[in-house]
């Protein structure tokens, strides 16, 4: 390890000792603390009127209280040059209730999406939100969120791929190709439970050559009038899917899919409504 190389350990005013290693301190964060003092009580009543929690959820929490914190685990990077050591708490690479491994994890992600990934052409992101019931079923039926997605993928590939074909004068809407990849959120800017799609589309088509390569073509924007017909065939698609009526459909006609998890989904019907 390598943090102030050629300087002396006892010089704090170097540049290298100013950027050098500072810990986190989890435990001094207002959300650390809410959790600490009232997860343990959360469990134990709800444990005392029969509900009790998914392993996963129980997963999570117990990652967050011990994440970054030196008494669950530590690693100790000692400097030659300098001759000071670095302790280096573990982390929990938790996916959803941890700020520090989120944050990791989404950076790390982009990362990937922008070297490994996307193409060198125009982006643009599509985003779907759903009814507030669906947006309960969908959270816990992994199955249907799933087949939402696709239906959605579908139709805005079938929007470009028509735009491009009477642009085009395509002969057919095969010859032209698209591409995308979605980003799933499930929460609100306040976290209640509101999953919808973030999807970046290349914004175009790809045209197979001859020799098999590929050449970019872009097509214009959408307009309103394609915005509302690739809602409606959507919306249209979905109620086709589980004979689902989303102008009815309430809170308690999904609770036959969580019947396994009664307090997770108290919990999330509550999310749902913001409360």
């Amino acid at each position: 390890m390598h943090d102030c190389t050629g300087v002396h350990p006892t010089d704090s005013t170097s540049p290298a000792a100013a950027v050098g290693y500072t810990r986190r301190a989890p435990e001094e964060t207002l959300l650390y603390q809410l959790v600490a003092q009232n997860f343990d009580g959360f469990v134990a009543d709800n444990a005392a009127r029969g509900g009790i929690l998914p392993w996963f959820v129980r997963r999570e929490f117990d990652g967050f209280l011990r994440c970054g914190i030196l008494d669950h685990g530590l690693c100790r990077l000692y400097c030659a040059d300098c001759q000071r050591d670095r302790l280096i708490a573990f982390s929990c690479k938790g996916r959803s209730l941890c700020p520090s491994c989120g944050v990791r994890r989404m950076a790390d992600g982009a990362a990937h999406l922008v070297d490994r990934v996307l193409p060198k052409a125009p982006v643009r992101q599509w985003v779907l939100s759903l009814p507030y019931a669906l947006r309960f079923a969908v959270g816990f039926d992994a199955t249907l969120c799933g087949q939402v997605l696709a239906l959605f993928i579908r139709a805005v590939q079938r929007r470009y791929r028509r735009r491009a074909k009477a642009q085009l004068g395509l002969a057919s809407v095969r010859q032209a190709h698209t591409g995308a990849v979605t980003a799933i959120q499930r929460f609100s800017s306040s976290l209640g439970l509101n999953l919808h799609f973030h999807s970046l589309f290349v914004d175009g088509i790809y045209l197979e050559r001859a020799d098999g390569t590929a050449q970019f073509r872009t097509v214009p924007p959408p307009s309103r009038r394609e915005l509302q017909a690739v809602t409606d065939e959507v919306c249209a698609a979905v109620q086709r899917l589980r004979g689902l009526d989303l102008d009815s459909v309430q809170f308690d006609a999904c609770r036959d899919r969580t019947a396994a998890e009664p307090l997770l989904a108290a919990c999330a019907g509550a999310a749902v409504r913001s409360r």
